[in-house]
């Protein structure tokens, strides 16, 4: 079984694509788990399609749901850039 994700073209958001209703959401477990064949197919079909998705690509689910190396990464990606996110809040600036 696999998701399809990718990012929103306007905001960078990571979106997750859901068949019924067809479209995309933010919210993994809203997101249509399809077998490994129809995954591939509607994949390409979305990667063909105009739309607001940048980039889909598939990410495979295991028998427990959201978990596993994979998902980690996409746990990171999910919650957005963590590059220069801390804030000092006891410094004086420079």
């Amino acid at each position: 079984m696999k998701l399809i994700t990718a990012n929103h073209l306007k905001t960078g958001r990571v979106i997750y694509y859901q068949a019924n209703p067809a479209g995309w959401t933010k919210d993994p477990e809203a997101a249509t788990a399809f077998h490994d064949e129809v995954a591939e197919a509607q994949l390409d079909a979305l990667e063909r399609a105009p739309g607001d998705a940048l980039g889909p690509y598939l990410i495979p689910l295991s028998n427990k749901g959201l978990g596993g190396q994979k998902w980690r990464r996409e746990s990171l990606r999910h919650r957005g850039p963590s590059a220069g996110t801390t804030l000092r809040l006891h410094e004086e600036p420079r």
